[in-house]
């Protein structure tokens, strides 16, 4: 999976750049992040090959802004992608990999100071994930089960999301007991 590949899912409705970073940080962002940097290149090699197309639209708010279409070969290639299976690659925990050497800090104070640190912020982005589940949840009569495809398969993955961040939260206070029972 790239870049590539969910811009050009998110663009089955017309976006401009800016659209689609906030719909990162509002709905993808507990499974992928992409920063503006990343994203204005890629539009510009889908645009270049023929995936979409791009027109300058008057804006809202301020100057004018480009906006994104998905084109009937950009429209192909999501389906193609999605027609080759679920992905599966190694997913790469940064937190873990310090956790794994966090005997190089010889204080035990240190160690758990890092791990309560860990627990609060996984804790942080698990409240974030619960406000919009509350949010969906109170404006959508509708959620979970009976949301329309483009909601219901979106939803699936906030699920996850929470289920995951949940075990993480776990995990983590578990370590700490586990830690102090140690010093």
């Amino acid at each position: 999976m790239a870049l590539r590949d969910i811009l050009l899912g998110m663009l089955a409705r017309p976006a401009s750049g800016y659209d689609l970073k906030r719909q990162f940080n509002q709905s993808l962002r507990h499974f992928w992040a992409a920063e503006l940097a990343q994203i204005y290149p890629t539009l510009q090699r889908l645009e270049r090959d023929g995936l979409l197309e791009v027109s300058v639209e008057p804006s809202p708010q301020g100057p004018e802004r480009k906006v994104y279409r998905r084109r009937k070969p950009g429209s192909k290639q999501v389906r193609q992608w999605l027609a080759q299976g679920p992905e599966f690659r190694r997913d790469r925990i940064s937190y873990l990999a310090q956790v794994y050497f966090l005997h190089e800090l010889d204080d035990r104070s240190d160690q758990r100071e890092f791990l309560v640190e860990l627990r609060d912020r996984i804790a942080e982005q698990l409240g974030e994930l619960r406000d919009v589940e509350r949010h969906w949840r109170e404006n959508d009569p509708r959620y979970p089960d009976e949301l329309p495809d483009e909601d219901f398969f979106p939803q699936l993955t906030l699920q996850l999301g929470l289920e995951r961040l949940a075990a993480s939260l776990h995990w983590c206070e578990q370590s700490i007991v586990r830690l102090d029972r140690r010093s």
